[in-house]
């Protein structure tokens, strides 16, 4: 078992409508911060601030709150090479 985070500053989250706050579509955002809370072993959201990418390209910065569960789905939080995902 490990104690990484599910989410850390660099990672890129793909999350569906469901999966995010006020969703309005599928999501892919590169991380660059979150919320101190996200630590918290029983949390059900957490709050990530990023730059939202689409094609590829970066586009504007956005504040969300994302569900944990989200997270723990396969696929849903890429690392950048020689990082760990738990």
């Amino acid at each position: 078992m490990t104690n990484d985070p599910l989410v850390k500053v660099g990672d890129t989250v793909s999350l569906n409508v469901g999966d995010y706050g006020y969703g309005l579509g599928r999501l892919v955002l590169r991380v660059a911060r979150v919320d101190d809370g996200a630590q918290h072993p029983g949390i059900e959201w957490i709050q990530l601030i990023g730059v939202e990418v689409v094609a590829g390209e970066d586009q504007r910065f956005r504040a969300i709150v994302v569900r944990a569960d989200a997270l723990r789905r396969p696929g849903a939080v890429t690392r950048p090479p020689g990082r760990r995902r738990p």
